[in-house]
């Protein structure tokens, strides 16, 4: 899977306090948030792919199986069907805001210095 296959453009879910985050940074963490849940979704569906009927006899039918189970869970983690990719976006703003807040108290502490 290509680590930035999701839409980048999409608005991430609304986070209290994120507004002082620049955007782009938010941005790319929701889609790699969404890209660990398709990863833990395709991990979920294992060898699902290879008990596709036909994909077994040849070397394309073992790639159709792959693009299948690829495709199936990017789709799984775009409906947001089990949320894993919100609860760690959530976790990574707060880390990126508590991280943002430490470097300006430490800016402000050296300014004063």
């Amino acid at each position: 899977m290509n680590p930035v296959s999701f839409d980048m453009t999409q608005t991430p879910p609304a986070i209290a306090g994120t507004e002082n985050l620049k955007p782009a940074d938010c941005k790319r963490l929701w889609g790699a948030s969404r890209e660990l849940e398709a990863q833990f979704n395709s991990y979920l569906l294992g060898d699902m792919g290879k008990r596709l009927p036909g994909t077994s006899d040849s070397f394309g039918g073992q790639i159709y199986a792959g693009f299948f189970k690829d495709t199936l869970a990017h789709e799984l983690a775009s409906g947001q069907h089990n949320g894993i990719a919100k609860m760690m976006y959530q976790n990574l703003t707060q880390t990126l805001m508590k991280t943002e807040e430490a470097k300006k108290s430490l800016s402000q502490t050296q300014s004063e210095s």
